[in-house]
């Protein structure tokens, strides 16, 4: 009964700390996610050939062949039910990762750029350049539409302006994806 007393404890300081600053904990939870995605995109499975995700930056295509979704289910130090899903793709190098997060789970709909934790964002690393970002102080514009949650997937479009401190706007048309579910937590 003590250790679990701890276990829990510890669990409630790390929630604590993990939520106390909103605008921190969604870059941690973007990290995490992108780290769980490339940790299971080792894994080798040579019969999943559909999962991708696509979108023009700029007018330009670029196409990421592998795309993975992570989906987290927790409780904030106040009882609040929170609920991310992270769909990332590429490399450390080259990637791109959305999150949806959402007081309730996720289900077929819009989700907009929110200043507020919950709502759609996006971190996008480009290849020998700059990170670029939803920023909900400059731009409102930036949505996820998800379209279809499987066991197995989920699939959706997104879209908007992406900011970014040493470069000018990148605009996101055309974003689709289809992403396995690689990693549950909390479910």
């Amino acid at each position: 009964m003590i250790q679990y007393t701890i276990i829990n404890i510890k669990k409630q300081r790390f929630m604590k700390s993990l939520f106390k600053n909103k605008k921190l904990s969604f870059f941690r939870l973007v990290v995490v996610s992108v780290i769980l995605f490339s940790v299971s995109a080792c894994k080798k499975d040579d019969s999943v050939t559909s999962y991708v995700l696509r979108f023009k930056a700029n007018g330009t295509q670029i196409e990421y062949s592998s795309a993975g979704v992570t989906l987290m289910h927790t409780e904030s130090f106040d009882s609040e039910s929170y609920y991310m899903a992270a769909i990332s793709a590429g490399t450390s190098a080259d990637a791109i990762s959305i999150s949806v997060s959402d007081n309730e789970d996720f289900s077929v709909k819009t989700y907009d750029q929110s200043e507020s934790t919950f709502g759609a964002h996006i971190v996008y690393i480009k290849k020998n350049g700059p990170v670029y970002y939803s920023d909900s102080q400059a731009k409102k514009d930036f949505k996820v539409v998800i379209t279809k949650i499987t066991d197995t997937d989920i699939r959706g479009t997104f879209s908007g302006t992406l900011s970014s401190s040493t470069e000018d706007d990148l605009v996101i048309t055309n974003g689709e994806f289809v992403a396995k579910i690689t990693t549950k937590m909390g479910y």
